[in-house]
C-alpha cells in the first residue's frame, strides 16, 4: 500500500508521473540536546513500472557555526553537505537514500537543512524534505506537534507526543463506512497492505480534544 496524506508525512512524489515513495515527511522537527549526534534518513522507493533517474539538491543549509553536519547517498558519503548530486538509475522496486548526520556540539541553536528531489528529464519539478532541529541542553519540547505519523513498508505508524493521553483512530472509506478503528497510546503501528486500492480518510482525536485529519491516497 502507497499513501498519499493530505498535510504529507510519507507521499507519493508528486512531481512526477513515476510512482515513488518517500519517507520521511515534507517537514521533520525534532527538538534534541547538546549531546546529540545522530543521522536522518529519507528513503526513496520505485514502486513503478519503469526506471527512473533521480538527482537531489541542498536548497537550504541553515545551521550554528559550530554545529557539524555531512551526508550519504547510496551512491557515496561526503565530508560535508554536497550542493548538488546524483541518487543514480532506480529500477522499478529499487530505493535509493539520503542521510545526514548532525552533531550539535554542545551548542544551543535552531537550523534547517533542506534537500529537493528531481527526476532527470524535469529538473524543474522538484518535492522537498526539510529536517528541522531546536538544540537545548536536555532536548526538552517547548511546543510542537502532539502526533507524528508515518508509512513505510506497509505500515502506518502513529506516534503520540504525550504517551500518557490516549487517542481514538479510525479510517472511513469515501462512502464513510468504517474501515478501521483503534485506541492508541504513545507509539503505535499496524499494518496496512492488505486493504483495497482507493482513497480513504485518517482521523485522530486524543481525549483532550486534539483533532487530526488525513487523506490516504492507496495504489
Amino acid at each position: 500500500m502507497k499513501l498519499l496524506f493530505s498535510i504529507p508525512f510519507l507521499f507519493a512524489l508528486s512531481a512526477f508521473g513515476q510512482d515513488l515513495l518517500i519517507t520521511p515527511s515534507p517537514k521533520n522537527e525534532n527538538w534534541i540536546s547538546f549531546a546529540y549526534y545522530d543521522t536522518e534518513y529519507i528513503f526513496i522507493q520505485n514502486d513503478g513500472q519503469q526506471s527512473v533517474t533521480l538527482n537531489f539538491e541542498n536548497v537550504e543549509l541553515d545551521i550554528p557555526s559550530e554545529w557539524h553536519v555531512s551526508a550519504c547517498t547510496s551512491t557515496g558519503c561526503f565530508n560535508d553537505v554536497p550542493t548538488f548530486g546524483s541518487l543514480g538509475s532506480l529500477a522499478p522496486g529499487e530505493q535509493a537514500y539520503i542521510s545526514v548526520n548532525l552533531s550539535v556540539n554542545d551548542t544551543e541553536g535552531d537550523g534547517t537543512i533542506r534537500f529537493a528531489i528531481t527526476e532527470q528529464t524535469n529538473p524543474k519539478e522538484a518535492d522537498t524534505i526539510s529536517f528541522i532541529y531546536h538544540a537545548t541542553e536536555d532536548g526538552s519540547i517547548d511546543a510542537g506537534p502532539w502526533i507524528k505519523v508515518n508509512y513505510f513498508a506497509n505500515a502506518l505508524t502513529v506516534f503520540l507526543r504525550d504517551d500518557q493521553i490516549g487517542a481514538d483512530l479510525k479510517i472511513f472509506d469515501l462512502q464513510g463506512k468504517l474501515v478501521m478503528e483503534e485506541s492508541i497510546e504513545g507509539l503505535y503501528s499496524f499494518p496496512l497492505g492488505d486493504e483495497p486500492k482507493g482513497t480513504y480518510i485518517l482521523t485522530i482525536e486524543d481525549k483532550i480534544g486534539r483533532k487530526e485529519k488525513l487523506k490516504l491516497v492507496n495504489f
